[in-house]
This record gives C-alpha cells, sequence and structure tokens, in this order.
C-alpha cells in the first residue's frame, strides 16, 4: 500500500543526489524501484511481509524491528488500514514460528 509514496520519495532522494552520501555499492537510488527495494524494506502482500520477516529472523537472529509505516503523500486512512493489516494479519503469523 505504501509502494508508491516510497518510490516517490526515493526518486526525489536521488535528484537531490542523496545518492552521493550513500556507500559505495549502495549508492544508486536511481535504480527500478523492485531492485532498489531488495534488502532494504519489507514490502509486499501481507503473507509476503510475514515471510520477509521470518527470513530475517532466521538470517539474522533479530526479534525486534522499528517499521516506518506512513511516508510523504500517504493519506491517513491508508497509513491506518496498513497498521490494522500488520495486527491482524502480519503480526499474528510471525508470532507463530
Amino acid at each position: 500500500m505504501c509502494a508508491p509514496y516510497l518510490a516517490a520519495k526515493y526518486e526525489a532522494y536521488n535528484q537531490w543526489g542523496q545518492s552521493q552520501a550513500m556507500p559505495a555499492g549502495d549508492n544508486d537510488l536511481g535504480v527500478d524501484f523492485d531492485d532498489l527495494i531488495r534488502d532494504r524494506f519489507l514490502l509486499g502482500s501481507p503473507d509476503e511481509v510475514v515471510e520477509q520477516m521470518r527470513r530475517l529472523h532466521r538470517t539474522t537472529g533479530i526479534n525486534h524491528l522499528i517499521m516506518s509505516v506512513q511516508w510523504p503523500g500517504m493519506p491517513q486512512s491508508l497509513v491506518l488500514d496498513e497498521l490494522h493489516m500488520l495486527a491482524e494479519e502480519v503480526f499474528p503469523k510471525v508470532r507463530q514460528e
């Protein structure tokens, strides 16, 4: 649900020259959005996000995440829908593992 807003934010970062301040090898903010989000964000359907969280836990051992769920221009109603989806569809499945 947030992908269009997140994509717009990173397009702006790229236009502002933010790539120049990023570490070498991770500094091309102009790449295709799917390539940009890989290993950087958890995005997708509830089941896809569940699997991404599980994979993070299996590979790194983490058990806490700090998540941004609101991006510039995103309507508050969409943010609330996203929070409900996380609480009702994602987190219960993640906790089962």
